[in-house]
């Protein structure tokens, strides 16, 4: 999958991690987990590491954490 990296304008491959909000629990003290959007796993930039986008988000919703 991809992720689409703001900072640099370009289109970057990505691998599915578990979350590093919520560790993978889908929740926070909030409720769902802002990141992940409840799922547990995003998909992580392999470039640069600050970039996530939540499985099944559009990839122009990528965001920075």
């Amino acid at each position: 999958m991809k992720i689409y990296n703001y900072n640099q304008c370009r289109v970057e491959k990505a691998v599915k991690v578990t979350c590093p909000r919520c560790r993978g629990f889908g929740g926070d003290f909030g409720g769902t987990c802002n990141l992940c959007k409840g799922n547990g796993k995003v998909w992580k930039s392999i470039h640069d590491n600050g970039w996530y986008r939540a499985i099944n988000q559009r990839l122009e919703k990528s965001k920075m954490w």
